[in-house]
């Protein structure tokens, strides 16, 4: 952590957070449930004001490249944010393919883990009791919240919505891995299916049409079945599936069109 620590010039620990002047933030945070740290860059608009209510964007992958792309790290590759959205990018530090398996990946099925897989549960804790009390400590008047994930990232969104907690007002997966760990997230889905008559909840769902053979669209095909055959009364689900778009060609005409759905 020490090559961290020079890089970043603010660093906290189990998310006790100091305040900073700027509106513009970058910090280090270490999480107690999951045992490690993150990179969370915290983008407001031009004219931020803490009077006004804003949307608040959680964007898994915050480092890479879904994360580029929102934060606009790349000036060759940026998306354009509304003036009414509060962006919150969090970042793996170190391998974040190993990382990504083991923070967005279930198991809650009885589905296999190691110590580095299939702990959604513990991220969905950090997010839950760590980040978002700092995020509503530093922005209190949010409007609503949503989460952005794209791949594992969108497995999570889809995951996360299935706690019916309502952590998010909307879940925006993109291209969603849902065939992960021998199709987990469907088993806990049928367990959900099971124990609820109503699913308050707002599922939004990219994927491309040339995601054939990644089966990616499939297991999303069969992550939808259900939801739409039970009809429930309170849940607003969509699923749009983009033109001559793959696995990664997906994420900027997803991302343009859900910032686009957020704008006001």
């Amino acid at each position: 952590m020490s090559k961290w620590s020079i890089i970043f010039f603010i660093v906290f620990l189990s998310c006790k957070i100091r305040p900073h002047d700027q509106p513009d933030q970058l910090f280090t945070i270490h999480s107690i449930n999951t045992k490690d740290d993150y990179i969370i860059q915290a983008k407001t608009p031009k004219g931020y004001s803490q009077s006004r209510k804003y949307s608040i964007i959680y964007v898994a992958d915050g480092l890479i490249g879904t994360g580029k792309y929102i934060l606009g790290s790349d000036s060759s590759w940026a998306a354009t944010i509304p003036p009414n959205c509060i962006i919150v990018a969090i970042g793996h530090i170190g391998n974040w393919e190993e990382k990504r398996r083991r923070d967005f990946i279930p198991s809650d099925a009885g589905g296999y883990q190691n110590d580095n897989f299939g702990h959604a549960d513990r991220f969905y804790t950090f997010l839950k009791s760590e980040l978002i009390p700092f995020v509503h400590q530093k922005f209190p008047n949010q409007e609503s919240e949503v989460f952005i994930g794209h791949s594992f990232g969108g497995l999570f969104s889809l995951y996360a919505s299935l706690k019916d907690e309502q952590l998010f007002d909307q879940y925006f997966a993109i291209s969603p891995s849902v065939w992960a760990n021998d199709r987990e997230l469907l088993k806990i889905e049928s367990t959900f299916f099971n124990s609820h008559t109503d699913f308050n909840s707002s599922i939004h769902i990219y994927a491309g049409s040339l995601e054939q053979f990644n089966k990616v669209l499939t297991s999303t095909k069969e992550f939808l079945k259900p939801l739409e055959q039970k009809k429930y009364n309170s849940l607003k689900l969509t699923f749009e599936i983009i033109p001559w778009a793959n696995h990664f060609s997906v994420r900027k005409p997803a991302i343009d069109k859900i910032l686009a759905s957020l704008r006001k």
